[in-house]
């Protein structure tokens, strides 16, 4: 019977999900979304293109009738292109409805892995608050409606910090290099990690992380020895064209400045330093804390001091938040209160991009506000658990 209903529950939801993705496709232009530029890299490796030559690039959007053109060229690895090359072989509406599809389901996997992660018999309970809290979180929703790949970067990180939990280290290691695929998050947060990796003196997952890394780069380079100079030069661009307006220190040193780079650079510099130290006293505190509510907290610093990242990028937060609200209910913290957490950052989100409009803002900048508030909730945690706790007992 427990197998019946559990059948049941997966069918329903599966069936929840292509009616939300088929929904979504008909409400927004799928072709001159974000997901268009994933679509057509991917292709390009079926049908023999160069996605970092802008003369094709540009001219395949004009032969599937996009009328947005984001950039001049693929903005991402090669990597990304070969992991997602399946959806290449898919007419492009298939791709964006089997695409939202996946990443309805990738997240609703990532939050039951977190809830598992601890005593899913008391944790369970907190599904339907976490949903529900979901349906006004900013990052989820221009994640969905933008065909974003946030829930895939969120499900690699969420199984490396499942398999960390779990002492496999080197599985674990492997699994969140494959953030490499998004450079603007997953580099900072790989170089934040090693640090604390040694701290630990786990050094199979350093050797994960260095068996994945070879893995991704020698099969991208099979398919185009060139790749990675032609991504550098357009990566640079991208990255001089938006120095200052993603939501980080550099947006926050660039609202200061008033949008002026010179000033934004030196000042983000300052902060950027003064962040470091600040998280490397705190980690050097909480060397033995549960490595999910590390990660979670390295995830918020990650997204703070990266160059370049958008709204959507902050859906990593949900490993944060969810394992958060697991640890308070079940070290015994009452259930209405701990149920209220992500609805709380939820309704955050949106004020924020209320005072955005107010402000007349035109920039991303101030989103910033959401992994400093989380940034926030983990440093409480991991004070409260490094005094509750036996450091030689981690969670």
């Amino acid at each position: 019977m427990k197998k019946f209903w559990l059948f049941a529950i997966i069918l329903l939801c599966a069936i929840i999900f292509l009616v939300g993705a088929i929904k979504i496709s008909e409400i927004i232009e799928y072709q001159n979304s974000d997901f268009f530029q994933f679509w057509l890299g991917s292709r390009n490796i079926w049908d023999g293109g160069d996605p970092y030559n802008s003369a094709e690039w540009v001219q395949a959007h004009k032969e599937f009738g996009t009328d947005r053109i984001a950039s001049p060229a693929y903005l991402y690895p090669l990597p990304l292109a070969i992991l997602l090359s399946p959806l290449g072989l898919l007419p492009l509406k298939t791709a964006f409805i089997t695409w939202t599809f996946l990443s309805e389901s990738l997240l609703i996997i990532s939050i039951l892995l977190l809830l598992k992660s601890t005593d899913f018999n008391k944790t369970k309970h907190l599904i339907l608050p976490i949903i529900l809290a979901n349906i006004i979180f900013r990052p989820t929703t221009t994640n969905f409606l933008g065909g974003q790949l946030s829930s895939l970067y969120l499900f690699i990180t969420t199984v490396a910090a499942t398999l960390w939990h779990k002492e496999k280290w080197f599985w674990g290691g492997a699994t969140i290099a494959l953030l490499a695929i998004k450079p603007s998050v997953g580099f900072p947060l790989l170089l934040i990690l090693i640090p604390w990796i040694l701290s630990r003196k786990k050094h199979t997952a350093l050797a994960g992380i260095a068996s994945t890394g070879l893995f991704l780069l020698i099969s991208s380079l099979i398919k185009d020895p060139l790749w990675i100079p032609k991504y550098i030069n357009i990566l640079s661009t991208k990255l001089n064209n938006e120095f200052g307006n993603s939501p980080t220190i550099w947006g926050s040193s660039a609202m200061a400045c008033n949008f002026d780079k010179a000033c934004t650079a030196w000042l983000g510099s300052i902060f950027l330093l003064l962040f470091l130290l600040l998280n490397i006293w705190l980690l050097a505190k909480w060397r033995f804390s549960s490595p999910i509510l590390a990660l979670g907290h390295l995830i918020s610093v990650g997204l703070l001091t990266t160059l370049y990242l958008w709204p959507y990028d902050h859906l990593l937060l949900t490993i944060s938040i969810v394992f958060t609200m697991a640890y308070l209910l079940q070290k015994g913290a009452n259930f209405i209160k701990v149920s209220l957490i992500f609805l709380s950052i939820s309704i955050a989100s949106v004020l924020i991009r209320v005072a955005t409009i107010l402000i007349h803002l035109e920039k991303e900048t101030l989103y910033g506000l959401l992994p400093l508030l989380v940034w926030g909730l983990t440093t409480w945690m991991l004070t409260k658990e490094n005094k509750s706790d036996s450091p030689h007992t981690p969670i």
